[in-house]
C-alpha cells in the first residue's frame, strides 16, 4: 500500500531532497515495492517535502507534498494530544489522566473481568498497558461504539499494568470517551483544537470525508492516495477498492498529507 512516511530531523542545513537522496528513495520503492511516497523533514521553522513515485498506479498520477494519504496508527498521537487537551482544559472533573474509563464511558467500557473494568484508567489507555493485546481482525465493519463495546468479549491475555502491548481498541475506548465529553464528533474536536490551530486544513478523519471534500473542492491539488498491493506472482500492482475506516476513528482513521503531518509534528514539538 501506498503510506505517508514522517521524517524529523534536526540542523539541517540545506534541502535535504538531493541527488543521492533521490537515488536512495528510488531504490527503496524498488526494493519494497512501493508505489510512491511522501517525505517531510522539519528543522525549526523550515520544513522541506516532496513526493516519489505515482499515488495511483492506473491513471500514474504522481504523487505530491499535497497528496492525501490513510495515516493508520500515526493518528494515534493526536487523539492522545485530543486527550489531553480535554485533560487540560478542567471542563470535567471527572476527567484526569488517572480517571478511571468506566467511570468516563460508564456502560460501553466493559473487559472480560471485573477488576480490570474497574481499575483501567485514560493514562492506561493511551499507553498499551491494559492487558489487552491487538485484536486486528475483530475491527472491521463496525461503528466507533460497538468496537468498545466488544471489548467485553476480547481476552486478557496480562495483568494490568504488567506489559506493553499494543492495541487499537484502547484508542477507540479514549475516541469515544472524547466524543461523549464534548458531545461532538471526535472529527470536530480535533479540527478545532488541533488541526485546525496546526494549519492542517484539509486533515480528515475518514477517507468517504476526505473524498467527499475532494468532490466539492475540485481545485484542491494532490487528491488521495489509491490503495495497492504487490502481487508477487504477477509482479505487479494490483490497486484494491477504497476502504472507509471511519469506524477506526482515532485509532487509525485520519487522512491528511504529508505538508500538514509536518506542521502536525512542529505543534507537537
Amino acid at each position: 500500500m501506498v503510506k505517508a512516511y514522517w521524517i524529523l530531523a534536526f540542523n539541517v542545513a540545506r534541502d535535504p531532497f538531493d541527488r543521492k537522496t533521490d537515488e536512495l528513495i528510488a531504490k527503496i520503492l524498488r526494493e519494497l515495492h512501493v508505489p510512491g511516497v511522501a517525505l517531510a523533514v522539519v528543522d525549526g521553522e523550515k520544513t522541506w517535502s516532496k513526493g516519489y513515485g505515482v499515488a495511483d498506479v492506473d491513471t500514474q498520477a504522481v504523487i505530491t507534498p499535497k497528496t492525501l494519504f490513510s495515516c493508520a496508527s500515526a493518528t494515534k498521537p493526536f487523539t492522545a494530544a485530543a486527550a489531553a487537551v480535554l485533560v487540560d482544559d478542567g471542563k470535567y472533573d471527572d476527567n484526569t489522566w488517572d480517571s478511571h474509563m468506566c467511570g468516563l464511558i460508564a456502560n460501553d467500557f466493559v473487559l472480560a473481568n471485573e477488576y480490570s473494568t474497574k481499575h483501567v484508567t485514560l493514562k492506561d489507555c493511551l499507553s498499551h498497558r491494559t492487558g489487552i493485546a491487538t485484536h486486528h481482525a475483530e475491527l472491521g465493519g463496525h461503528s466507533l461504539k460497538q468496537n468498545v463495546r466488544n471489548l467485553r468479549h476480547l481476552d486478557i491475555t496480562e495483568e494490568l499494568r504488567a506489559k506493553w502491548q499494543y492495541s487499537n481498541h484502547m484508542y477507540l475506548a479514549v475516541s469515544l470517551m472524547i466524543e461523549e465529553k464534548t458531545r461532538q464528533p471526535l472529527s470536530d474536536f480535533m479540527h478545532d483544537r488541533l488541526w485546525q490551530p496546526f494549519g492542517m486544513e484539509t486533515t480528515f478523519l475518514g477517507v468517504e470525508n476526505a473524498l467527499a471534500y475532494l468532490r466539492s473542492h475540485p481545485q484542491v491539488p494532490g487528491g488521495l492516495a489509491a490503495r495497492h498491493m504487490w502481487d508477487e506472482e504477477a509482479q505487479s500492482f494490483k490497486t484494491l477498492p477504497t476502504w472507509d475506516d471511519l469506524g477506526l476513528s482515532g485509532a487509525g482513521a485520519m487522512v491528511s498529507n504529508v505538508e500538514h503531518c509536518a506542521e502536525g509534528i512542529r505543534g507537537f514539538y
